[in-house]
């Protein structure tokens, strides 16, 4: 394992490393519920981001009666892979290849708690990943909320894809990609006089400051990983398999109006009329009005009622 984050939002019960076929050694966070389980939430984190980060949110779940798992996707945090350095997911294939982790995840909860719902958690790019898990074996969850991910059809796939290219040419894979500059100092700017480098995420100027603190968080991903992620994005504007996801399967989306990455909300209103479209009737659509991206780091009587709406969804469904 890598350096295990040292800045958790609360502590966790285990870090744990789990060795995966696919040659990772994840680091996975878990926290047992207080009481009896009435289900099992797995948390999936954002780019440039680590499951350290979610503790707070684990310890709330625990209290509200739920197990709760992280862990760190390749590339990021404490996980480690002969093929993964920080900001890399792996030499070849790393979208499948890191959705092929969640699923060994997965299956792994299962077996210790085989009676227990799963729901799957996942903020930003986390929520891309969910969503593309959705698509790939929804028969192995039992709900997904689906946060801060922008899925959307859009030309701007194809500019990245263009600049991605020229950068692998130029620069090769594993370096740093200029699309950070593009989009998360993008994005930044909006929220002018800036206070840190990380406004953007939330209007707690102390959150920000931590996130920039964190060594395992804000730093800029490769062109790899950037192209990984762009394949996970066109995967999930196209909806392949969408067609097999039952009808009736819990979703919840979330994102914010001051969100520049969710376009201020309306790829989340996008995603939530292709669900319907589909005829999936049980999806539930939250814009948070004035969120910015990361609402479980919002203001603390912001996040703590972003919580508690979770726990009311989640109890609602299982």
């Amino acid at each position: 394992m890598r350096n295990t984050p040292t800045r958790l939002n609360g502590k966790y019960s285990k870090i744990e490393a789990w060795n995966n076929p696919t040659g990772a050694s994840l680091c996975v966070y878990s926290l047992k519920a207080k009481g009896k389980a009435r289900a099992v939430i797995h948390i999936n984190h954002g780019l440039a981001d680590h499951g350290g980060r979610y503790a707070r949110f684990a310890q709330y779940l625990s209290k509200a009666g739920f197990h709760v798992y992280a862990h760190d996707h390749r590339g990021h945090g404490a996980t480690t892979a002969p093929d993964a350095p920080q900001g890399v997911f792996a030499a070849k294939d790393g979208w499948d290849t890191v959705l092929a982790d969640i699923k060994y995840v997965n299956s792994h909860i299962h077996k210790k708690h085989p009676n227990l719902p799963l729901i799957m958690f996942g903020h930003s790019m986390g929520g891309m990943l969910a969503y593309n898990y959705l698509l790939r074996w929804p028969e192995t969850i039992d709900g997904a909320a689906i946060w801060n991910a922008a899925m959307s059809k859009s030309p701007l796939t194809v500019v990245l894809k263009l600049v991605l290219g020229i950068e692998k040419l130029f620069k090769g894979r594993t370096a740093i990609s200029v699309v950070s500059k593009m989009t998360f100092e993008t994005f930044n700017k909006a929220f002018k006089p800036n206070i840190t480098s990380a406004d953007w995420l939330s209007k707690d100027e102390a959150e920000c400051r931590a996130y920039e603190d964190d060594p395992d968080g804000g730093w800029a991903p490769s062109v790899s990983m950037w192209q990984d992620l762009r394949r996970g994005i066109v995967f999930g504007a196209n909806d392949t398999g969408l067609e097999n996801v039952p009808k009736k399967l819990p979703i919840y989306i979330l994102g914010g109006d001051a969100d520049p990455s969710v376009e201020k909300g309306k790829a989340t209103h996008d995603l939530y009329k292709r669900l319907e479209t589909a005829g999936l009737s049980n999806v539930k659509l939250e814009v948070r009005k004035n969120g910015r991206h990361e609402a479980l780091n919002e203001p603390k009587a912001e996040r703590d009622a972003v919580m508690q709406r979770f726990v009311e969804w989640v109890n609602s469904v299982i």
